[in-house]
């Protein structure tokens, strides 16, 4: 297994908007965030809860 170190502009996640007009970036990025972090299961429900 390799192991990479990602910068912190990849893992960065705009505030989202009180509107909402940049939800489909924001999920995007969380979405991303928590997968380079390896929580991706905690959003999608396929972690074991504890």
């Amino acid at each position: 297994m390799s192991s990479v170190k990602l910068g912190d502009d990849y893992v960065r996640v705009p505030k989202l908007d009180v509107g909402g007009s940049n939800w489909v970036l924001y999920k995007e990025r969380l979405t991303w965030a928590a997968d380079a972090k390896g929580l991706v299961g905690h959003l999608d429900g396929t972690s074991i809860k504890p």
